[in-house]
């Protein structure tokens, strides 16, 4: 008889008052096989405590319940369950690296062989007051529009030694294909208090869940529970020293995006030296389709650099870095900073 290597807490951090079921402990335990105590791809850090509620709904519209799971062995790691309703329990993760306003889109994980699924089973909708949540199924159309956009994002990373996109005009107002209104905006949506550092997306791993504390991050398919440091950057520059403008400073723009119209506004480094003046033509844009906007937090994705940058208003030095960052990647090309309006939970 084989030794078991899978050690269950059997009682769930939250959810399911049910043992862990077994055919997923034989998933887990087929990966321990293969791969000793390396963390599989759907495992989550530690839920940490939080009062936002939440609501699961299946692409059917069927409210489903969702539980935590803790694995002791061989490797010490959290697992989420989405318990179906019409199927056996399927162990899930993130599909994106941040939420939306309709919530945390939810994909299946099939084991070491299967892998993810290519498409989300499930909606992880996130409230104060959860007795209020209530299925949307624009949810869905609101994943096709974001997956199209990110799919064009991460396009040249594919061939990083290709030509490199066309940029617009210094500083226009465009729309692009019509879309359906949504009611808010169904960009990133983290806590206001929680500042951790996105795992660069990808379909194929799992990813981090930004916008609640009650279930924290889940691990890229390294299965590092690190969290990824800020990218480096060259010497931070002083805010208060007066910039110099050089011909390189138009070889940065700013692409602002809103998810609610489709409408895009480009300009470059040059129309915005501090970070409140980034901020205001940030504000200025986003209140146009939603005057009650609060833009306090805006996600910056350098072009054919994987990872997202959350910048908080206020902070000249988040700023900074962004900008050195970026200019020390242009070198002779031009390169584009693509910026969404981040919501908080608060």
């Amino acid at each position: 008889m084989v030794d078991q290597l899978l050690v269950v807490n059997p009682k769930a951090i939250f959810g399911s008052d049910q043992p862990f079921p077994q055919h997923l402990a034989d998933l887990l335990e087929e990966w321990h096989k293969e791969n000793g105590t390396e963390r599989p791809p759907c495992n989550t850090k530690q839920p940490m405590r939080s009062q936002v509620g939440w609501k699961t709904f299946d692409r059917q519209g069927k409210h489903l319940e969702l539980s935590a799971y803790t694995i002791k062995g061989p490797a010490s790691y959290n697992v989420l369950v989405l318990h179906t309703a019409d199927g056996p329990e399927r162990l899930v993760g993130s599909y994106f690296p941040f939420g939306t306003v309709y919530g945390t889109f939810l994909k299946g994980w099939l084991g070491v062989h299967g892998g993810w699924d290519p498409a989300p089973c499930a909606v992880r909708k996130f409230s104060n007051t959860p007795d209020d949540l209530s299925y949307e199924s624009e949810a869905w159309d609101a994943f096709e529009v974001i997956e199209m956009r990110r799919n064009k994002t991460q396009a040249p990373t594919s061939g990083a030694n290709g030509p490199r996109r066309s940029l617009p005009g210094p500083s226009q107002m465009q729309r692009q294909e019509t879309r359906p209104q949504r009611k808010s905006l169904p960009g990133p949506l983290v806590a206001t208090n929680d500042r951790r550092d996105n795992i660069a997306p990808g379909t194929s791993s799992s990813s981090a869940e930004e916008e609640s504390d009650e279930e924290g991050d889940t691990s890229s398919e390294s299965s590092s529970d690190e969290e990824p440091e800020l990218t480096s950057a060259p010497k931070r520059r002083r805010m208060n020293e007066p910039s110099v403008s050089t011909h390189r400073d138009h070889k940065v723009v700013f692409k602002l995006f809103s998810y609610k119209s489709g409408a895009v506004r480009c300009f470059p480094l040059g129309e915005c030296r501090t970070g409140k003046e980034f901020f205001d033509k940030a504000r200025a844009f986003f209140q146009l389709f939603d005057r009650n906007a609060e833009v306090k937090i805006l996600s910056c994705q350098i072009a054919s650099q994987p990872l997202q940058q959350y910048i908080f208003e206020g902070s000249e030095g988040e700023f900074a870095l962004l900008v050195d960052q970026v200019k020390s990647l242009a070198g002779d090309g031009a390169l584009t900073i693509e910026v969404s309006h981040v919501l908080s939970l608060h």
